[in-house]
């Protein structure tokens, strides 16, 4: 199970990826305004933010019944 920072951090590193990959990215020397990600890149990127779409679904699922969880406890306490 992938936590929040986790998922940030393979799509970061993805994109910076693509953007040190000439296949995947146009890096301008003009300013970073005319730089792009080409169809490739953008394919690439789309399919990862599809995947880590899912692996964020269950993450969220898996907090949201972590709290549920701690809120019994915590009344079970009193």
């Amino acid at each position: 199970m992938l936590n929040e920072r986790e998922i940030g951090s393979i799509l970061a590193a993805q994109l910076m990826s693509a953007v040190r990959n000439r296949d995947q990215a146009h890096v301008s020397s003009v300013g970073s305004s005319y730089s792009y990600l080409n169809d490739s890149g953008k394919k690439v990127m789309a399919e990862l933010v599809d995947l880590m779409f899912i692996k964020a679904v269950e993450c969220d699922k898996n907090r949201r019944q972590d709290e549920a969880e701690q809120f019994i406890m915590d009344n079970l306490k009193k």
